[in-house]
């Protein structure tokens, strides 16, 4: 993937969002890798790894005999994310500015994970079976993803829903799948993975950051709608009042897209 066609703004300001998201997604991804100490050592790869948060937070889970490699096409984030590693004093983490399609590991890992990065490519069927080919034999892959349109708020906001459009129509544009969720069960089954599981989470809110989420998100892929001219940028700022006077109303909430949960154990 190259960085032109992430509909997000990336580097500092995308790392400052990715920040927040993993803040409000870290219980339910620890829950959903579920490891214990029977995890201690293992090896990781954190496939888009974005700013890094899962991959320090499994570092500190497994302990310094295990691995983790994380990898990620944006530069600017990689650089950004070896500077919060020194910061840490974490040992046992690499990060690496790599594609997902140029990945070339094999069977190295005890686990592969990514989480909100099939949606953003054109091929995620490639970037999984690389996950798959990472992974050892009797290793697990775990992917977190996304069905856009099942976003929803309360009471019915247009300016959410324009939000909501927009978002899809960005990246339909660029040829990526933001309803991806809802086929990986079945992008598993192809690969050959066993004993496949599957979770749905979609987090709500009244207040705090997550109801913010929306209007962030927003106004990180400004700069894509307006240049794939599907919204002026009058009508933009227009949105995006909107969705900030919606979500400083306390009497409304505001959902995440649907995240579906699914890990398979390579045979």
């Amino acid at each position: 993937m190259k960085q032109e066609n992430y509909i997000i703004t990336g580097g500092q300001l995308g790392k400052s969002r990715l920040n927040l998201l993993s803040t409000i997604l870290e219980d339910h991804t620890k829950r959903f890798l579920n490891f214990n100490s029977d995890h201690e050592g293992i090896s990781f790869l954190d496939l888009g790894c974005g700013g890094g948060n899962v991959s320090r937070m499994v570092a500190e889970m497994i302990g310094v005999q295990g691995k983790v490699e994380a990898v990620d096409f944006d530069s600017e984030m990689i650089d950004l994310n070896n500077q919060d590693l020194q910061k840490s004093g974490l040992l046992n983490t690499t990060f690496k500015c790599k594609s997902a399609y140029e990945i070339d590991n094999k069977e190295e890992f005890d686990v592969t994970y990514s989480r909100f990065l099939l949606s953003h490519l054109e091929f995620p069927e490639e970037a999984l079976k690389k996950m798959v080919e990472a992974t050892k034999v009797g290793g697990k892959v775990y992917v977190e993803d996304i069905n856009f349109d099942a976003s929803f708020c309360h009471p019915t906001n247009e300016d959410f829903y324009s939000y909501v459009r927009l978002y899809i129509s960005a990246a339909m544009t660029n040829k990526h799948n933001p309803q991806v969720g809802i086929i990986l069960f079945d992008m598993f089954n192809k690969l050959g993975l066993v004993n496949i599981k599957i979770n749905i989470i979609q987090p709500c809110y009244n207040d705090g950051i997550g109801k913010w989420m929306a209007h962030l998100t927003l106004d990180r892929i400004k700069n894509t709608v307006i240049k794939q001219n599907l919204i002026n940028e009058n009508d933009f700022c227009s949105v995006l009042d909107g969705i900030k006077s919606f979500t400083e109303n306390p009497h409304t909430i505001i959902s995440l897209p649907r995240i579906f949960q699914v890990v398979g154990e390579k045979k």
